[in-house]
């Protein structure tokens, strides 16, 4: 028995990948890139507004005792706590995905982190600014794993065909959320 399948299923094999490729180029990745670009948003938003007056109305700055300065330790944590909440989640998570049918449970994670997200505007303290970070970081785990093109991609494939442009459209989210392109 030979161990090359005949030629009409390698033909089959090669067209089947093209259309499958094509599918992944067209309505994959612009999904994907979208995806990934509201959580960059998310993130690049909070760090930008610092400088519109929210270190102030979330009280994530205090005075420093016996000076003139004033201690940003409290954005800092409140920064970070968006990473400890990824770095507890992401094993979990990705345990939990291998258990259960991957669509359902990611569906359920992103529209969970859609909803933090859309609860950013209700934090008005410091410790609320803390735990919504927190809670968001731990559900974006979830999130930020379905996002990679490499995890459903080899070399073969042709990884740098998509992550080029999916890590180049990093560009154009920067440019459209900093701070001088809402002056």
């Amino acid at each position: 028995m030979s161990a090359t399948p005949p030629a009409s299923v390698r033909d089959w094999d090669a067209k089947a990948e093209r259309r499958v490729l094509w599918k992944v180029d067209l309505l994959l990745m612009p999904i994907l890139t979208f995806s990934y670009g509201l959580q960059f948003y998310d993130k690049f938003v909070f760090s930008s507004a610092a400088v519109f007056g929210m270190l102030n109305d979330l009280h994530l700055t205090t005075p420093v005792p016996g000076t003139n300065l004033v201690s940003t330790q409290r954005y800092s944590t409140a920064t970070a706590a968006f990473y400890w909440g990824y770095i507890v989640g992401v094993l979990p998570i990705a345990l939990v995905l291998q258990r259960l049918p991957v669509a359902k449970a990611l569906s359920l994670l992103i529209f969970i982190w859609g909803a933090i997200v859309m609860l950013t505007v209700t934090v008005s303290s410091y410790q609320g600014a803390v735990a919504q970070r927190f809670f968001l970081g731990l559900v974006e785990s979830a999130v930020s794993l379905q996002l990679a093109p490499d995890l459903f991609c080899s070399a073969r494939c042709g990884t740098p065909r998509l992550n080029c442009p999916f890590a180049s459209a990093s560009g154009i989210r920067r440019q459209v959320s900093s701070p001088s392109s809402a002056v």
